[in-house]
C-alpha cells in the first residue's frame, strides 16, 4: 500500500500524492495496532499458561 503511495511520485501532481500517502500511512498505522494487540495477546496467554504450568506442578508436588 506504501508502495502504490510512492509509486504516485512519478506522476507530475504532488498535491495528489498527500491524500494517497496519508491513507497509505493510516493503514500501516491500524496494521501496526493489530499486529502490537496480536503479539500482546499472545504474550499473555503464553505467560499466563506457563504461570499456571508452574503452579500445578508445585500443587502436585505439595499433595
Amino acid at each position: 500500500m506504501v508502495a502504490a503511495a510512492l509509486d504516485a511520485t512519478d506522476t507530475h501532481h504532488p498535491a495528489a500524492l498527500a491524500p494517497r500517502l496519508r491513507r497509505a500511512m493510516n493503514m500501516s498505522r491500524d496494521t501496526l495496532r493489530k499486529i502490537t494487540a496480536v503479539s500482546l495477546v499472545l504474550t499473555l496467554v503464553v505467560a499466563s499458561f506457563l504461570v499456571v504450568k508452574k503452579l500445578w506442578k508445585d500443587v502436585e508436588k505439595n499433595t
